[in-house]
């Protein structure tokens, strides 16, 4: 457990020992730690390390040594914000970054104001906790940070802590004020019954590859296969050609009777750089355009009858077998 305000630190040495084999695997788990303990003592000192210990703390409070890398600046982003509140023990201010994702909100914690950025540009950074909603808040009461970029954030922060009422009314208001992909995407999540329209709308305003796979999955859980056609027929030749993408658009044709063209893209290079052990949405795809070739069906016993009886080709086959 760790108080607030508190800093942990450690040590940690790496290198190879040598010691009695006999008692390391052995039997006897005593004698086994106290043969690797003894080694270790030999080959880096308790003393030795403490005292490494004790000099690098001094160096990492910034009092001595150098910076060598600036990490996130959050933290000064929080600092200014809660003030002493904020616990700035151990931490360096040399050590803080202060780009494009941090000045956000160190703007509207030093002016109160929230910066506005063109809403096609994806949002670079996210706060969640109350102070930061507040902050945000009180700075959207005046008309100069009364944006769609602050009802959006606004919208996120309620929607993580489920309050999905006053999530949707900020995603509305954000809409309202300027049509955005993000708010929209948003907004999907939001309304089931609405999502296959809500999503596909902001990935045709955005077509990135997350917006993109994401509308795409949901209209294939509609069962709008001629709407993902569609889509995918006005994306930029590179995004048609992602491996997932790709996956997604095998399974509109063969959803929708175009078979041949549906075995086209299954027998091409798909390659999926996001898959993961286990995922069988490609095997399931091959099974499936098996079963309407041989039994002009992908009911339950034919779509099973191929999985029994065919192997598919080893790189559409990620199945943990």
């Amino acid at each position: 457990p760790m108080r607030a305000g508190a800093a942990i630190s450690w040590l940690e040495a790496y290198g190879p020992v040598r010691a009695d084999a006999e008692k390391v695997h052995g039997q006897n788990w005593e004698d086994a730690v106290t043969a690797v303990r003894a080694a270790l003592e030999e080959r880096s000192p308790a003393e030795k390390l403490t005292a490494l210990h004790l000099r690098l703390q001094e160096e990492l409070d910034g009092k001595y040594g150098r910076t060598v890398h600036q990490s996130m600046g959050f933290a000064r982003c929080e600092r200014a914000l809660l003030g002493d509140a904020f616990s700035m023990a151990g931490l360096s201010e040399e050590g803080f970054r202060n780009g494009p994702k941090e000045q956000l909100w160190l703007t509207l914690a030093q002016e109160g104001r929230f910066p506005c950025p063109d809403p096609m540009d994806p949002p670079l950074s996210y706060q969640i906790s109350p102070a930061w909603e507040a902050a945000l808040r009180r700075a959207a009461e005046h008309s100069e940070s009364d944006h769609w970029f602050s009802h959006y954030h606004l919208g996120v922060m309620a929607h993580l802590r489920n309050d999905r009422e006053t999530a949707m009314r900020e995603y509305r208001l954000s809409v309202g004020q300027t049509k955005n992909p993000w708010a929209l995407r948003c907004m999907a999540l939001l309304c089931p019954g609405e999502a296959p329209e809500l999503i596909l709308e902001a990935a045709r305003m955005k077509p990135i590859r997350p917006l993109a796979v994401e509308a795409l999955e949901t209209l294939l859980k509609a069962r709008r296969y001629e709407a993902m056609l569609d889509y995918i027929a006005a994306l930029p030749g590179q995004l048609a050609g992602d491996g997932r993408i790709m996956t997604l658009h095998a399974a509109a044709l063969l959803r929708s009777g175009r078979l041949d063209e549906a075995e086209k893209v299954l027998t091409g290079p798909i390659v999926l750089t996001d898959v993961r052990e286990g995922n069988t949405l490609l095997t399931d795809l091959w099974f499936e355009a098996a079963a309407l070739r041989l039994f002009g069906s992908a009911d339950e016993a034919s779509v099973s009858w191929c999985a029994e009886h065919l192997r598919p080709p080893a790189q559409l086959d990620f199945r943990m077998l």
